[in-house]
């Protein structure tokens, strides 16, 4: 799809996602972020009710998609760095206005990059990376982590499911496949995406991950919806007893590396290979 060719250009870039971004999957963002539209005393109020606006009427602007990727910088600079989220506004947050996609989106020069937001995360649930390796990469190792822990607190019923499902035939299998092997990928990559995407959307916010993003993307795997739930609960408390930032950071590149992942897929099958 011509939509996604700037994603093939730079696909580990965090404004690429959010200037292709489909609403419903800005939508999880959204809710992550503003906890539902309560709001959080780390965000600004001025901002929560734009992105809740943006959300009630399912459609999001340049400065909106801006918003959101601002946000989950400066709450990934919060988990890493104990400094003053107001301090941090007054050096970082610019004016969003202009209508092009680097005006809107353009970088966010007092915040972490995304990369670093991403490799905390990855450090936190135990997923292995190594630092030179690609956003793309390190997002599939979190992906599977998480996914394994699910696996590993399933019945044996509930396991051979899975392996069906993956076109496995031994529980081995998933405990020693290469996480970058691209065949597992092209052919499993996004059932576990999705899979781990559903399970984190239901545990924090009750709701699932749109069921029509995942009807082009593949579907997740309901055997292991409440063991991958239960993991991610237990992650996600013990990632806000480290830094209630997490509680937001978690759960958004979890969403990130599902939406990159669908939109590569949905943009070429055949030439990605995650």
């Amino acid at each position: 799809m011509e939509k996604y060719t700037e994603l093939f250009k730079r696909p580990d870039s965090l404004e690429t996602i959010c200037s292709v971004a489909e609403p419903e999957d800005l939508d999880v963002l959204v809710d992550y972020i503003t906890d539902k539209g309560k709001g959080r005393l780390s965000l600004d109020s001025a901002v929560c009710k734009q992105l809740n606006a943006a959300r009630a009427r399912h459609q999001y602007s340049l400065a909106d998609k801006g918003h959101i990727k601002q946000e989950i910088l400066l709450f990934g600079g919060n988990s890493i760095a104990n400094v003053s989220r107001s301090l941090l506004r007054g050096i970082s947050m610019m004016p969003l206005v202009g209508t092009s996609v680097g005006a809107a989106l353009g970088p966010v020069s007092a915040t972490v990059e995304y990369k670093t937001v991403l490799a905390e995360v990855a450090k936190q649930v135990g997923a292995p990376f190594k630092a030179d390796e690609s956003i793309v990469d390190i997002e599939k190792s979190l992906l599977i982590t998480i996914f394994k822990k699910g696996f590993d607190l399933s019945s044996t019923a509930e396991k051979q499911r899975v392996l069906d499902a993956l076109g496995m035939k031994k529980m081995e299998q998933l405990s020693s496949i290469s996480m970058f092997s691209s065949s597992f990928w092209n052919a499993a990559g996004m059932v576990i995406a999705s899979t781990v995407a559903n399970a984190v959307a239901n545990q924090i916010v009750g709701s699932a991950v749109a069921a029509g993003a995942m009807a082009v993307a593949g579907r997740p795997l309901v055997a292991l919806a409440g063991p991958v739930g239960i993991a991610v609960g237990g992650l996600w408390t013990l990632a806000g007893l480290s830094s209630p930032a997490y509680r937001v950071t978690l759960p958004c590149v979890v969403q990130i590396a599902y939406m990159r992942m669908k939109y590569l897929s949905l943009a070429n099958p055949v030439r990605v290979n995650l």
